[in-house]
């Protein structure tokens, strides 16, 4: 019967123990900056070529970036690469990348997904204009 109690009592510990160790491990994930992380296209729209910036913040510290153009289903172009291989944001949380609207975009508003290593998520719009 002691070791029944003793054996329980001890599972108990090793229980609260696991969950204090993940609710602290998870505690120390938190992000910085603003909260949710936001993502601005600058211009907003434009005819096919046109530069674009897109910067970020808000997203998790040197977290590696995706940014997405959805142009129709299964058409998925990679934008933010044009000056750098990859996009990292930097220790507050922010990123800035350099892109065009690719030269096939056909006029219309897509959306544009930006995904981080770590967990952030944005989607935004882009407009491509015929003129």
């Amino acid at each position: 019967m002691k070791n029944r109690i003793l054996f329980s009592r001890i599972g108990a510990a090793v229980i609260l123990a696991f969950f204090l160790a993940l609710a602290f491990g998870c505690a120390g994930m938190k992000k910085t900056g603003a909260e949710p992380a936001s993502v601005t296209i600058a211009p907003a729209s434009g005819v096919k070529g046109t530069a674009i910036t897109i910067s970020g913040e808000g997203f998790y510290p040197e977290e590696e970036i995706d940014i997405i153009l959805t142009l129709g289903p299964g058409e998925l172009i990679g934008l933010g690469t044009r000056t750098q291989d990859v996009v990292m944001s930097d220790a507050t949380g922010s990123f800035t990348a350099e892109s065009a609207i690719p030269v096939f975009a056909k006029p219309g508003r897509y959306v544009v997904e930006v995904e981080g290593s770590k967990g952030s998520l944005v989607e935004t719009t882009l407009e491509v204009t015929s003129q």
